[in-house]
C-alpha cells in the first residue's frame, strides 16, 4: 500500500512544473504514516473477527457443559450433552455423555433393587400368617439386601 502511495505521489510530483525542495522522506512522510494506519486498522480488523470467532466456539459449549453439570449435580440425569457440529469440546462432552451413561446404569440398577426389596417387604406383610412364606420371603429379602450392599460397597457410597 505504501508502494503503491508513494508511487502516485512521485509520479504527480515528477511530471507538474514545480517539484517542492526537500528530502524525500518528507515528500512520503504522510503516505507512509496513513499506510501503516491502514495496514493497523485491517489486522485490527481481521484479529477482532477471529477472536470472535474462536471465543464463540470455545464459550458457547463451556457454557453449554457447565448448565448441563449443573443438572447434574441436581440428580437429572435424563439428558445427553448435545454441541453443536464446529464446537469445541466435542470429546469432553463425549466422555461426560459416558460418564452420565455409566450413572444411569448404576443408579437404575440400584432402583431396581429398591423395588425388588420393597416387593419382598410388601410381600412379607401380606403372608405374615403363613410362616413357611415368611421365611422364602425373609430370605429373598436377605439375599437382595447383600447384593444392594455389595453395590454400594463397590461404588463406595
Amino acid at each position: 500500500l505504501f508502494n503503491i502511495l508513494a508511487y502516485r505521489k512521485i509520479d504527480t510530483i515528477m511530471y507538474s512544473v514545480h517539484i517542492p525542495a526537500g528530502k524525500l522522506g518528507d515528500l512520503l512522510s504522510a503516505d507512509l504514516i496513513y499506510a501503516n494506519l491502514f495496514a493497523f486498522m485491517f489486522v485490527l480488523l481481521i484479529l477482532f473477527i477471529a477472536i470472535n470467532r474462536l471465543t464463540s466456539r470455545v464459550s458457547g459449549p463451556l457454557y453449554r457443559i457447565k448448565k448441563d453439570i449443573e443438572k447434574l449435580s441436581e440428580g437429572d440425569m435424563s439428558f445427553n450433552i448435545i454441541l453443536r457440529y464446529k464446537d469445541e469440546f466435542k470429546d469432553f462432552a463425549s466422555e461426560l455423555n459416558y460418564m452420565v451413561d455409566g450413572l444411569r446404569k448404576v443408579f437404575g440398577s440400584i432402583k431396581r433393587d429398591i423395588e425388588i426389596i420393597n416387593r419382598y417387604t410388601r410381600d412379607m406383610e401380606r403372608y405374615h400368617t403363613n410362616p413357611e412364606l415368611m421365611v422364602i420371603k425373609k430370605q429373598q429379602l436377605l439375599t437382595q439386601l447383600e447384593s444392594l450392599e455389595n453395590k454400594l460397597k463397590e461404588l463406595k457410597l
